[in-house]
């Protein structure tokens, strides 16, 4: 069993935790979702890690594994994988990202990696923050991580793991309460974010999916951990495709099968372009 602090309850931990700021970024989004009405209790991805051009302040990319449950107005989201923000890091390189939220009508919280309270670091050198390594652009050869976002069947609290056996750390299932009993809905993709006066900024390389394996990000070998705690390879007729993007600043291209290598997996990623170009979010 991972080790796991005890966390008091949502109700006296909230007030501490910073409000989710007001004035949102624009944030656009390409990715391939869970459709059954079930429960999940974890996913399963070899990310490819991947470079954009350098982005700016008010910008940032990723490339992510999503948790979420709760109705609407209540969505409870944590997610983790690769990132580039300059205004989290102070400049361009690819690191491991990490972000939680509880939304709400009146008062929403959390934040990108442990800017406040709420995501409890185990490792004691690798953590939300860590550069990696990504992959050279047009390179035959793809540098990857095995991103494992699950959840502990005991005491039920949220671990990220990679590569199999190196444990990050984990989010309380107190912080995200309507994550306590597993998830809704599992999301693999990309995300970026902006304000209106910057551009929508590069997802993934910069390259559409239909520049393939070569050139295009990826994510191959997804599985979820489903409602009795069992991995499953997911399944094409379960998924589809959400985006809020022009499809010219941001595609996903998901064939089902892609071979041995990749198994279930899919290309991401886009060019971005001004703030008024990539349509309506």
């Amino acid at each position: 069993m991972k080790h796991q602090m005890n966390f008091n309850s949502m109700e006296s931990q909230i007030e501490n935790f910073p409000l989710y700021p007001r004035e949102l970024p624009i944030e656009r989004y390409v990715t391939l979702d869970t459709t059954p009405n079930t429960t999940y209790h974890g996913a399963y991805a070899n990310v490819n890690i991947c470079a954009v051009s350098p982005l700016q302040k008010n910008q940032y990319s990723l490339g992510q594994i999503y948790a979420q449950g709760g109705p609407p107005a209540e969505l409870n989201t944590i997610q983790a994988g690769w990132g580039v923000s300059p205004d989290l890091y102070g400049d361009s390189k690819t690191r491991l990202t990490g972000f939680w939220k509880v939304q709400g009508d009146q008062k929403s919280a959390g934040c990108f990696n442990v800017l406040c309270p709420g995501f409890i670091q185990v490792h004691q050198t690798v953590g939300f923050g860590t550069i990696l390594e990504p992959s050279q652009t047009g390179s035959t050869t793809k540098l990857y991580l095995n991103f494992i976002i699950e959840q502990d069947n005991q005491l039920g609290n949220w671990w990220l793991t990679l590569k199999g056996n190196i444990n990050i750390g984990y989010w309380p299932k107190d912080i995200v309460p309507h994550l306590g009993n597993g998830a809704s809905v599992i999301r693999f993709g990309g995300e970026t974010g902006s304000m209106a006066s910057v551009s929508n900024p590069p997802m993934g390389t910069g390259y559409l999916p239909e520049a393939k394996y070569r050139y295009a990000c990826y994510f191959a070998r997804l599985k979820i951990l489903d409602s009795q705690f069992k991995e499953q390879e997911v399944k094409p007729d379960d998924m589809k495709i959400y985006r809020n993007a022009d499809p010219k600043c941001y595609d996903l291209l998901y064939p089902g099968y892609s071979g041995e290598q990749h198994r279930q997996a899919f290309l991401y990623g886009g060019p971005g372009a001004p703030a008024d170009q990539c349509g309506p979010l």
